[in-house]
């Protein structure tokens, strides 16, 4: 009888680790954005946002083929400052924080080796090649423009009553042969995009 209550025990610590961790996105979601002037709010957004990215990798498992036994690689274009906030967070938290890097790309060209990549909002303008040319690998997309969802990326970062909240387009994850975990479903507003419906694909 020991050792099958062991066996139990080893059993849900996974279980157990992941539902800490969609605890700890759920305090994020509700931590409010607030801070005392103009470049301090700035700051918190970005550590919060950046904090909210590493988050939500965390819930997504992509396929064994992708090449994942180096460190994961967040990508970061456009004029976004997160970049330096996402660093300052891996650095911070060193042996705590699973093997991370980051990479500011300046074209399409630097996606390569990229598993995370997030979009700036300057970005909008060309987010169609953007998307398409990132959704033909195993990237987890994410975006911080009002439509970046629904128009094919994976995860939108969206303010809402000064809290942070996350859309997420399940069917562009699926596409690219990642799988979103069901405790970041159950935080997210689920879109589609409505011209990768099987309708306009006929």
């Amino acid at each position: 009888m020991a050792r099958g209550g062991s066996g139990r025990r080893r059993a849900e610590g996974p279980c157990n680790a992941s539902r800490l961790a969609a605890v700890a996105l759920l305090l994020l979601l509700i931590m409010p954005l607030v801070a005392t002037g103009t470049d301090s709010l700035v700051a918190d957004e970005d550590h919060l946002k950046a904090t909210f990215v590493l988050k939500l990798a965390g819930f997504v498992e992509w396929p064994a083929a992708s090449g994942g036994k180096g460190p994961l690689l967040f990508c970061v274009l456009g004029r976004s400052s997160l970049g330096a906030a996402l660093s300052e967070i891996i650095l911070e938290r060193g042996r705590e924080q699973p093997a991370a890097a980051v990479r500011q790309i300046d074209s399409l060209g630097g996606l390569d080796d990229c598993r995370v990549l997030f979009v700036g909002a300057d970005e909008r303008e060309r987010l169609d090649p953007i998307l398409g040319r990132a959704g033909q690998q195993p990237i987890l997309t994410i975006g911080e423009s009002a439509d970046f969802a629904v128009r094919g990326g994976m995860i939108t970062l969206v303010e809402r009553n000064r809290r942070l909240a996350f859309e997420i387009n399940r069917g562009a994850a699926e596409r690219s042969g990642l799988r979103m975990r069901s405790q970041l479903l159950g935080l997210a507003t689920v879109v589609e995009s409505p011209d990768r419906s099987p309708e306009a694909v006929q």
